[in-house]
């Protein structure tokens, strides 16, 4: 499994290769718009990401929600990461869903 960031209109995204597979997402974990390549997320069964706020798990072939967050705040529906579709030069062209900045929580 190789990961890879990049920028895509200056959204932050990643590109994930497992096997011959490639699929790019927005690095925005939809649960509280979060970045979910921040320090701390994890690669589990190399085809699903946690994010490292609250736990969430997402399918990497799919994008889908595989295992909510631990949080009083339910993921909104739906929840999911947003794809990011590539041309077959592996360049990004266009998303599957609202482009959206992810956030850091505001100390306090």
């Amino acid at each position: 499994m190789e990961l890879k960031e990049f920028n895509f209109m200056g959204y932050p995204c990643f590109i994930v290769k497992l096997n011959n597979e490639v699929h790019a997402y927005l690095n925005y974990c939809p649960h509280k718009g979060r970045p979910i390549l921040h320090d701390g997320y994890q690669i589990l069964q190399e085809d699903k990401i946690r994010c490292p706020f609250h736990g969430a798990v997402f399918s990497l072939r799919t994008g889908e929600l595989v295992q909510p967050p631990v949080s009083k705040t339910p993921c909104p529906d739906p929840c999911r990461l947003i794809r990011i579709l590539l041309n077959d030069e592996m360049k990004p062209v266009g998303a599957e869903g609202e482009l959206r900045m992810p956030r850091l929580p505001e100390n306090k």
